[in-house]
């Protein structure tokens, strides 16, 4: 785990610059931040996959938004290489144990 105040307060240009940084050993990242930044990274990073339509809707806070790229090395991340794979609201939680 790896706390960077620095992205406190960030934009989806300087989210989008930190993920570009990531060792291309590394096979997965979590990117816990604010919105509407987070939202809109998400946006720009997806081309499709099942969870996009839900994406664009609404990014509730506690959401969990997974992402999977086809790309060789994290720097090679750009507008539409990924696919918005799932979408996990509290909402969605609340449903699932039945509250």
């Amino acid at each position: 785990i790896r706390i960077e105040r620095d992205l406190y307060g960030a934009g989806a240009a300087q989210l989008l610059d930190r993920l570009r940084q990531l060792p291309d050993g590394a096979s997965s990242a979590m990117l816990i931040n604010h919105n509407p930044a987070t939202q809109d990274l998400a946006l720009a990073l997806a081309s499709g996959g099942p969870a996009l339509a839900g994406l664009g809707e609404k990014f509730p806070t506690g959401a969990l938004a997974t992402l999977e790229f086809d790309v060789e090395r994290w720097r090679d991340l750009d507008r539409g290489t990924g696919a918005a794979v799932a979408l996990v609201t509290p909402r969605s939680l609340e449903s699932q144990v039945g509250g």
